[in-house]
């Protein structure tokens, strides 16, 4: 008896190639590089947005805090009517506060040298003016001005994190 072998038909082999494989590889690699670059950046739009909800927080409650001590005050003691000076002191019925910037904060004094700071460390303020603009028609009216910024010092992968903001505002006695 006659053995016959029997032979598979033959067909194309299944599987990838080589280059199919480096292909499907680089393609890969580049969405996932996409994917890492794109929340990257979101992780840094989120630094800034909170860096701009600081600024802004500060400089709305050290305002608020200048402007409101300012028009319950009796009355300015310094800088004098038509002057500008970097503190600004009111007498408020008796108790005098003053206001200054000292190392890159806005800081509150009451008459016993007790100190309260108006912004946080993180804030810097810078060009703090106080402008009495008060002659004999108007009486105790105080120009407020100062800058707030953070990230000086702060480096992100996007280069330097920077944000800063002016902050201006006018304050008149209520006698």
């Amino acid at each position: 008896m006659t053995h016959a072998r029997l032979q598979q038909p033959t067909s194309p082999q299944s599987g990838f190639t080589l280059i199919e494989l480096l292909l499907y590889l680089t393609i890969a690699s580049v969405l996932l590089l996409s994917i890492t670059l794109f929340f990257t950046h979101l992780i840094g739009l989120r630094e800034k947005d909170r860096a701009i909800g600081w600024v802004d927080a500060a400089g709305v409650q050290a305002m608020d805090t200048l402007t409101r001590t300012s028009r319950r005050a009796s009355g300015i003691v310094s800088p004098l009517p038509g002057a500008t000076d970097v503190r600004l002191v009111i007498d408020d019925n008796g108790e005098t506060f003053t206001f200054f910037e000292q190392d890159g904060v806005l800081v509150r004094e009451d008459a016993l040298a007790s100190q309260v700071a108006l912004t946080p460390q993180a804030v810097r303020v810078a060009n703090l003016t106080f402008d009495n603009n008060s002659n004999e028609d108007t009486m105790g009216v105080v120009d407020i001005s100062f800058n707030l910024s953070i990230g000086e010092d702060v480096q992100d992968t996007f280069g330097e994190l920077y944000y800063k903001k002016e902050f201006t505002s006018s304050a008149a006695l209520r006698f």
